[in-house]
């Protein structure tokens, strides 16, 4: 394992081993990094897949945000408690096999919301991929976290729906978490300024 030497803020960090207090800290580093020990040594290809293999999903980079979501129609969905979504600019993703499309025209935030999951074994696995519209996550895939098995998958960044959060669950401490979905336009403004370009 390589040891990069960070010498704007000292930092010396282990390349693609964790240490950083958040996600989009690590991301941030990654980032102003490259300028100094090389764009494709701080590439990390993150990859998921379906319960049966049919679908692949190669995304590359690290994703931002990463929400923890705990509403009832996420719930029924995943058939989990909560359900982990992790967003990549789409030029990062490249998906491999067929999937369907299911459209849910209500939800609890007020908008339709399209799921794309493998018709061989169900698995609901991305979703988003617009390309125009309102829509605050456009230009970017939406990447189910459980479909990576990877438990040094980045953590959530924020949780959302915590009003029907099951009890017996918590966000990693200092997440900040929210009783629906955001109602303050500062906090969503705050996640556009902090999502990357693509790679």
């Amino acid at each position: 394992m390589r040891t990069a030497h960070y010498p704007r803020s000292r930092i010396v960090c282990h390349v693609g081993i964790g240490g950083f207090e958040s996600a989009a800290d690590r991301l941030l580093w990654t980032l102003d990094a490259r300028a100094y020990i090389g764009r494709d040594e701080l590439t990390k290809n993150h990859v998921a897949e379906c319960h049966c293999g049919q679908v692949k999903i190669t995304c590359r980079g690290e994703p931002y945000p990463v929400f923890m979501c705990n509403c009832t129609l996420c719930q029924r969905r995943t058939g989990s408690p909560v359900h982990i979504g992790a967003w990549w600019p789409m030029a990062d993703v490249t998906i491999e096999g067929e999937t369907k499309a299911f459209t849910r025209t209500t939800g609890e935030q007020g908008r339709p919301a399209t799921f794309n999951f493998c018709p061989e074994c169900g698995t609901s696995i991305w979703w988003g991929g617009q390309t125009e519209g309102d829509h605050p996550l456009v230009g970017y895939y939406g990447i189910a976290g459980g479909c990576f098995a990877d438990p040094e998958f980045p953590p959530p960044t924020h949780s959302v729906f915590e009003r029907t959060k099951h009890p017996w669950i918590s966000a990693p401490q200092g997440t900040p978490c929210f009783a629906a979905t955001f109602t303050d336009p500062a906090v969503m403004e705050e996640i556009r300024a902090k999502m990357r370009k693509p790679i």
